[in-house]
């Protein structure tokens, strides 16, 4: 009964973050969103994220470890980026056979913060994609809007000419798939 209850949770805040993710697409369209930008403590937002993961993802019998550099910290919106990561872990939920890791390091100016999971990685016809995804793909049960939403997440964070971005790659330290948000 406990494991069935963890898993009517977990497809609540499935559905919950759908919601407020398509609110928060509508609200991008309607106008200047306010974004919230400050410099923050990268750690603090990996370690809520690993924490607020942990009951769903022991639904699954699936362990989430973060891994920060020490003092790191950047200029972000905690909504948005908390938003787009943890669209990624719910995405790597989905295929991960026993773990998810978080990571943050500096890659050429950008804040690079990863998931990872030990799946059998990305399909090759959303790696063709560019990994950008720029346009929703509606085949298959994904929609695609938590990517679509998690770009526009990154793009919302800019620095001079540079703006965030995501990618979707394979491999990583856990040899499933990686996704990472760049952040100037």
């Amino acid at each position: 009964a406990e494991s069935r209850l963890a898993l009517l949770k977990y497809n609540g805040q499935l559905i919950n973050d759908k919601l407020i993710q398509m609110l928060s697409l509508y609200r991008f369209n309607r106008g200047p969103y306010p974004v919230d930008i400050a410099y923050r403590p990268v750690a603090d937002l990996i370690d809520e994220l690993v924490a607020e993961a942990m009951p769903l993802l022991a639904a699954k019998s699936i362990t989430i470890s973060g891994s920060v550099e020490p003092g790191l910290c950047w200029f972000f919106d905690r909504n948005l980026v908390a938003g787009a990561v943890n669209n990624a872990i719910h995405n790597a939920l989905d295929c991960a056979g026993s773990q998810i890791r978080l990571g943050a390091t500096i890659e050429d100016g950008y804040l690079a913060l990863r998931v990872e999971d030990d799946g059998p990685g990305f399909p090759q016809e959303v790696l063709a994609n560019g990994g950008s995804a720029e346009s929703l793909n509606m085949s298959g049960n994904k929609t695609g809007l938590g990517l679509y939403f998690s770009s526009v997440c990154a793009r919302l964070h800019t620095n001079g000419e540079k703006s965030g971005r995501i990618t979707l790659g394979n491999g990583g330290n856990l040899g499933g798939a990686v996704f990472t948000l760049f952040l100037p």
